[in-house]
């Protein structure tokens, strides 16, 4: 393990000698550098606030080489996939592709971690590796919004939460992110108290701790600059039935209004029409589920609420200016 007592103008007393907790971080291709580095660094000032080692850590690749993140910065590791401390928590940090990115050799592992008792965890895309194993079942648990849809197609048994994180016994999973240093912040809370947590957010310049139940995104009412009841209530709809086939008589029905009013609406505030707001949000997950997963052209489709293939086809192309056939293509070069 690692052991990282540096120095800082920033001091704090902690009475006692308490025992080191150990972190193992495993990090996959393309893993998210601001999401491992929100993890890891909440832990490195809380020992240089105290001049303890209250945290040590190690690193870990599958196959002992350094790993390139998803900024394409390559990060060296401590070694390969191996037997961990008994004590240590173990972290999966992912990123883009996380199904394309995970090894094969790491699901048998985590499945061996977890029988001997070993606490887990999955940073940002992190949980696609915890899926992939079959560690998730019955559980809660978060990983990053963008990847919401493409997961959810494929582990259609598992439903994520969307919130910043999850800390149940023996799994923690976060949308990672500064989400990390939210999750990361309440353990320190949890296990030295709230002073030493709110020296931590200080030297992190992070300026208030959130609870793991907020939001991962920017509530709609924020996002579409109005918080006018009956339009978010249509948008809440479409969102959750963008598979489905809807009439837009019977969507605006349903939320209290007249379809003209609702078209009023979306054009004062959107400037766009409800069908052509759907169809975008359609277009959108449409793009996420291609580019996370092998399903092919007409079962996106039909899983995005678009008639015909043709139709989904053409509709994508005007939208991206390429066919969703070569976007899939282009994803898995």
């Amino acid at each position: 393990m690692n052991t990282l007592v540096p120095k800082g103008v920033a001091h704090m007393v902690l009475d006692g000698d308490p025992e080191t907790e150990k972190f193992v971080f495993v990090l996959l291709p393309e893993f998210s550098m601001l999401t491992f580095s929100a993890a890891i660094e909440p832990l490195r000032m809380a020992n240089q606030l105290t001049r303890k080692e209250l945290f040590s850590w190690k690193i870990l690749s599958a196959d002992g080489l350094p790993v390139r993140a998803s900024c394409g910065v390559p990060v060296g590791v401590d070694g390969a996939l191996e037997e961990t401390d008994r004590h240590a928590r173990i972290l999966v940090c992912s990123g883009g592709e996380p199904e394309e990115n995970t090894p094969s050799k790491l699901a048998p592992w985590l499945r061996k971690q977890a029988r001997m008792g070993r606490p887990l965890g999955g940073l940002c895309t992190g949980a696609y590796a915890l899926a992939h194993a079959g560690l998730l079942n019955g559980r809660a648990f978060a990983l990053h919004w963008e990847h919401l849809p493409p997961f959810q197609e494929k582990y259609d048994h598992l439903i994520p939460v969307e919130q910043l994180f999850v800390m149940e016994p023996g799994l923690w999973t976060c949308g990672g992110g500064s989400a990390s240093t939210d999750m990361m912040v309440e353990f320190i809370r949890q296990k030295f108290g709230s002073e030493v947590s709110r020296v931590v957010l200080d030297m992190c310049l992070h300026s208030a701790h959130r609870a793991a139940e907020n939001p991962q995104c920017l509530s709609t009412s924020a996002s579409i600059g109005s918080r006018n009841p009956k339009l978010l209530r249509v948008i809440e709809h479409f969102q959750n039935n963008l598979g489905n086939d809807l009439n837009m008589e019977a969507v605006a029905r349903q939320s209290g209004m007249s379809r003209r009013h609702m078209e009023r609406l979306f054009s004062q505030h959107l400037r766009v029409t409800p069908s052509k707001y759907l169809k975008d949000l359609r277009l959108m997950r449409a793009r996420s589920i291609l580019a996370e997963t092998n399903l092919s052209i007409s079962e996106v489709a039909a899983a995005t609420g678009f008639e015909t293939t043709t139709n989904f086809s053409r509709s994508f192309r005007g939208k991206y200016g390429v066919s969703p056939v070569l976007f899939a293509v282009g994803m898995q070069r």
